[in-house]
């Protein structure tokens, strides 16, 4: 189970592509890599992505993955999304829910993500899933039902 992963890269809402369009994300690239590798690999595209999706999912593991339509920082948001299979939960936290504004920071703390998050991890020990309004980065509006 994970919140809001970035399983197949980000476009750091369109700034890779702008930089490759400007013809500068070589050195982009090279002064990020020196003070955070891990963002470089993180892009839509990249080697270590390309390695590390070759084969996405094993047989016997359950997947869930939850992500917020609004998430800012893995865009497009479905890029967290994993391949259609047996074993693979894919949630988004608008379908249970349109008033629910969480982002990538606030996922952790949503309802709805907690609500499913439970039920990912105990699924006979059901939860049922809220909605309510929430607002990125500083979550719920009014009081929230205990989970």
């Amino acid at each position: 189970m994970v919140l809001a992963p970035s399983n197949y890269g980000t476009t750091l809402d369109g700034l890779t592509k702008l930089a490759s369009l400007l013809g500068v994300s070589g050195e982009v690239n090279g002064t990020l890599s020196s003070a955070c590798e891990a963002c470089v690999e993180q892009e839509h595209g990249s080697t270590f992505l390309a390695s590390l999706n070759a084969a996405p999912t094993v047989p016997g593991v359950r997947y869930t993955v939850i992500e917020s339509v609004d998430d800012e920082v893995v865009t497009p948001y479905r890029n967290a999304f994993l391949p259609a299979a047996p074993n693979v939960s894919n949630i988004t936290v608008q379908k249970q829910c349109v008033l629910d504004g969480s982002d990538h920071l606030e996922i952790a703390a949503d309802p709805v993500a907690l609500a499913d998050m439970l039920n990912a991890l105990d699924p006979s020990a059901h939860v049922n899933v809220p909605c309510l309004v929430v607002l990125p980065v500083t979550g719920p509006v009014g009081p929230v039902p205990n989970l």
